[in-house]
């Protein structure tokens, strides 16, 4: 599973061509409802083994989210899909700082340019300090 979480630019239905009704909008203004069948019920599928939590990639409302915004929907992913990518946008938010310090592995992809590259330096700095145990980001640089 593809996540792309971010709600009002995220391009990730472009990338596999898909134009879902719903994607990942519902389940996180209705954190309540997140089970593995409405979870199952929001994926697009894309191939045999890849289905897309889609963004809605629109203006029309405001996403403000608190720092646990996303949790519920991440811890609900991992249970049951055996693969669960998250698309994270180029934002430091408590919910994206959060999601980052739970995520098992990360993987930052960044642009060969001077301020792309300093942006990267600061965040793997950062989770460092946020991960001490854990192996460090892996880096594509692209």
């Amino acid at each position: 599973v593809v996540a792309d979480l971010d709600l009002a630019f995220g391009t990730a239905n472009i990338n596999f061509d898909q134009d879902p009704a719903q994607g990942i909008a519902e389940a996180v203004f209705s954190p309540e409802r997140i089970d593995e069948v409405y979870l199952d019920r929001l994926l697009t599928q894309c191939a045999e083994h890849l289905s897309l939590l889609a963004a809605p990639s629109t203006l029309e409302r405001v996403y403000d989210f608190d720092p646990d915004a996303f949790a519920q929907l991440v811890d609900t992913a991992q249970r049951s899909v055996p693969l669960l990518v998250l698309d994270v946008p180029h934002v430091w938010t408590g919910w994206a700082k959060n999601t980052l310090v739970k995520a098992d592995e990360i993987v930052i992809t960044a642009t060969p340019e001077l301020a792309n590259l300093r942006n990267t330096k600061n965040l793997v700095d950062m989770l460092k300090r946020l991960r001490p145990n854990d192996p460090p980001p892996k880096l594509i640089i692209n």
